[in-house]
């Protein structure tokens, strides 16, 4: 089973989107002079929901291009876009909790499934923090 986290995906967009994105969310924290990588690095400390809600039409377009999702209709396609990417990311973090609990630390995706639940919900997220620092 093949788990896709949006957030991996980011890279479709263009280093003026990203700073749009940055922006629009409110970061001051990063330097337009930064490199691409570091830019989307940067997009990594945003829940992917978060991310999506400031993001325009054309680059919900990529992103879902990116990752197979198609749309037919002209009505409300930024909102639709966006719902069905959350949607998308949603169904994919409740894929990684479950392959999660059978997963020990050592396999491959362990980590992948991590930064996916990590990416998606605030609240498991802190969650898991917390079950980290206990350990």
């Amino acid at each position: 089973m093949t788990i896709i986290n949006l957030a991996d995906h980011y890279s479709v967009w263009t280093k003026s989107t990203i700073i749009e994105l940055l922006e629009a969310l409110g970061d001051s924290d990063f330097q337009r002079s930064q490199s691409k990588p570091e830019l989307i690095e940067c997009l990594h400390n945003y829940f992917v929901p978060d991310v999506l809600s400031v993001t325009e039409l054309k680059s919900l377009s990529q992103l879902a291009v990116a990752v197979g999702i198609e749309l037919k209709g002209k009505k409300n396609r930024r909102e639709r876009f966006r719902i069905q990417l959350i949607e998308f990311q949603q169904s994919m973090k409740e894929q990684a909790i479950t392959l999660i609990q059978d997963a020990s630390e050592e396999d491959a995706n362990f980590m992948d499934y991590v930064r996916l639940i990590m990416s998606t919900d605030p609240e498991l997220a802190e969650q898991l923090v917390q079950a980290m620092d206990t350990e």
